[in-house]
């Protein structure tokens, strides 16, 4: 059963993030509040230094939470790592700039910051902090996730750019991870917002908005096998068991049955960027 958290805050930009039941992170501007899915109320509110509240990532352990922010000017741009036991901000990361998204190695040994206006992908030793590589990837990266194996990271590029093909425009870069180099360059269709990886590691789901459809990648063999169109949305989640993808939509919603890429239900959204099973 998927409990919908809802919550009323103006002109807010949501990403949320679930290491452990029952707390929930949800990054809202400068922003991160502490959330009790359970009760659907905000339990601790954490001032950053800036953030244009993009989606937070939580250590595999769940003791610390990643905040990527854009930063003011294109010369800026930070990673807040917040202690989720004190709910403090324990550190700053200066990442690329413009860093938009992190997904963590399964073993949280390092985090991969996708930095938009940078087209690249830094790796940060979560043990040091250290940026110990930086991954040229495509034009302006806007969403990355790591195989459960932590084998590759894919990313989201909005532009072109990738194994030095010119003119190659909407794509994902799959990082090597044990190389921290661009395995391969994968074509989708138009403006890729988001990527998502099944449980089982087998496929990634590609949300590419110009026509509101999803490029499915064999990551077996790294090509689209389908695209199919299911409306509008600009992120996606895997139920645990991967047999349901929640896609969130800015009015709803939509719950897609993995085995035939169909939508069996919509869902009022009202505003919140959250889903959690």
């Amino acid at each position: 059963m998927m409990n919908i958290i809802h919550i009323a805050v103006a002109n807010l930009s949501l990403g949320a993030a679930l290491p452990t039941p029952p707390v929930a992170y949800v990054s809202a501007g400068d922003r991160l509040m502490v959330v009790d899915p359970a009760m659907g109320r905000i339990e601790a509110v954490i001032e950053l230094p800036a953030s244009d509240g993009f989606p937070p990532a939580v250590s595999p352990d769940g003791a610390f939470v990643y905040v990527p922010s854009g930063g003011s000017t294109v010369e800026e741009g930070s990673v807040y790592v917040i202690d989720a036991a004190t709910n403090t901000l324990d550190a700053e990361i200066e990442a690329g700039i413009r860093p938009v998204a992190v997904a963590f190695t399964p073993d949280g040994a390092f985090a991969y910051v996708a930095n938009q206006w940078e087209s690249s992908v830094s790796v940060v030793d979560t043990a040091t902090l250290d940026i110990v590589a930086t991954v040229r990837v495509g034009f302006l990266p806007s969403s990355i996730a790591m195989a459960p194996d932590g084998t590759f990271a894919y990313v989201a590029n909005l532009g072109p750019g990738g194994l030095g093909a010119p003119g190659a425009v909407d794509t994902v870069s799959v990082i090597d991870t044990s190389t921290n180099t661009v395995e391969a360059v994968i074509d989708v269709s138009p403006i890729p917002v988001d990527v998502a990886i099944t449980p089982d590691g087998s496929r990634a789901y590609v949300l590419s908005t110009l026509f509101d459809e999803f490029s499915l990648i064999d990551t077996a063999t790294h090509e689209v096998d389908e695209t199919f169109p299911l409306g509008d949305g600009r992120r996606v989640i895997f139920s645990p068991d991967g047999e349901l993808a929640y896609l969130l939509g800015y009015e709803m919603i939509s719950v897609i049955r993995t085995e035939t890429n169909t939508i069996e239900a919509a869902i009022p959204e009202n505003g919140c960027d959250m889903a959690l099973t």
